[in-house]
């Protein structure tokens, strides 16, 4: 398998809602280099956005990046345990025979 299967899995995920450290959350995006879900609160009240500067700025949803694996070098690779609630159990697997690109880590 290569990253247009990893993609296509991961592609899957996008729009998909679930649980994020006890808090309700969706897939929103992909980020490709290193392999990453971005997740997004909702159902709850924003949060406030600080500047550079640590003045409160804006009002909005939480964001959470949950990389894909933990250890893209192992083989097979180790998928990171807070992805795993978001993957079918065919997805998990199929993720685990995938060899990721070992570029940006």
């Amino acid at each position: 398998m290569n990253d247009e299967n990893l993609l296509s899995i991961l592609r899957q995920l996008l729009g998909r809602t679930g649980q994020h450290q006890g808090v309700s959350a969706q897939a929103i995006d992909l980020i490709l280099d290193p392999p990453t879900l971005l997740i997004r609160q909702v159902g709850q009240s924003e949060g406030i956005q600080l500047d550079a500067h640590g003045r409160p700025r804006s009002r909005t949803a939480r964001l959470w990046q949950i990389r894909v694996y933990l250890d893209a070098s192992r083989s097979p690779p180790r998928i990171n345990p807070a992805l795993l609630p978001w993957l079918s159990p065919a997805q998990a697997a199929a993720l685990t025979r995938i060899q990721p690109a070992q570029g940006g880590d």
